[in-house]
């Protein structure tokens, strides 16, 4: 049953997204420079992949992948990686436990502790200064979010998130993730009494569900309103897929932005 925040449903070819990204990402991971499947916890999906640049001259990227949680894998957003690595940004593409195998209020204690495990590499790696930035895509953005308060984390990119986790309770998504309207509010970030201390970068696609455009601009304008505006942005044409698309895109409107928002 199709409802506000059922993305694929608004995306009749989302499958075909995810058919081109895995393709398109099986050559970035036979990279001799790609490290891959970092233990961070635990957890079988506790791991991480790296790719860097050949020449760093900016942060460190962390991606958090989305699926609501519930779906999805780091192998499958490998296809981000090489325009960014031509930027000089290294790019880490961090895996985490799904529901229902773990429960939600879980999953972004994981998500710091794999940010602490990748400060410490750059500690082993880098010389001088370095910055870490973590950027999120859906359930990803929430994750994102969730650990901007980490000490190693410089800056946050969300990208056409989920920042009010009430409005599915109702839904089927919750059925997997099995939460009542106490424990979504206690894990959404629009319910924080106070707004991160680091910047960050709420975005959007223009031709994603409304919903989601309504929860973008309300946790940019609740962050606004507790003193920590941050940059907000909705790009004209992109659906809930395409946005990542244009996040790997050298030419577009959202990499550019991200580029010049990261440094």
């Amino acid at each position: 049953m199709s409802h506000d925040y059922d993305n694929r449903a608004a995306v009749p070819d989302w499958e075909e997204h995810f058919g081109r990204w895995r393709d398109a990402g099986a050559s970035v991971r036979a990279d001799a420079a790609a490290v891959l499947d970092v233990p961070y916890g635990r957890h079988p999906r506790c791991r991480f992949d790296l790719f860097p640049a050949e020449r760093r001259r900016g942060p460190v990227m962390v991606f958090v992948h989305g699926g609501y949680w519930q779906w999805n894998a780091k192998e499958e957003f490998a296809f981000l990686a090489p325009v960014w690595r031509e930027a000089g940004i290294d790019v880490v593409l961090l895996g985490y436990p799904l529901v229902p195998d773990v429960r939600l209020a879980r999953i972004p204690g994981e998500v710091r502790l794999g940010l602490a495990r990748v400060a410490e590499l750059c500690r082993d790696r880098f010389a001088g200064r370095w910055r870490l930035v973590v950027a999120g895509w859906s359930a990803g953005a929430h994750l994102a979010l969730s650990a901007a308060d980490a000490a190693c984390v410089d800056r946050v990119v969300c990208l056409s998130g989920i920042y009010d986790l009430v409005p599915l309770v109702p839904t089927p998504l919750n059925d997997a993730l099995g939460l009542d309207a106490g424990e979504a509010l206690r894990l959404s970030p629009i319910g924080r009494r106070t707004a991160p201390e680091v910047p960050c970068l709420i975005g959007v696609g223009a031709d994603e569900r409304p919903a989601l455009r309504g929860q973008a601009a309300a946790v940019a304008a609740r962050f606004a309103e507790l003193g920590r505006p941050p940059v907000f942005r909705e790009w004209t044409g992109l659906n809930h897929y395409s946005v990542l698309d244009a996040f790997a895109n050298v030419e577009s409107e959202t990499f550019r932005d991200v580029l010049r928002y990261i440094g």
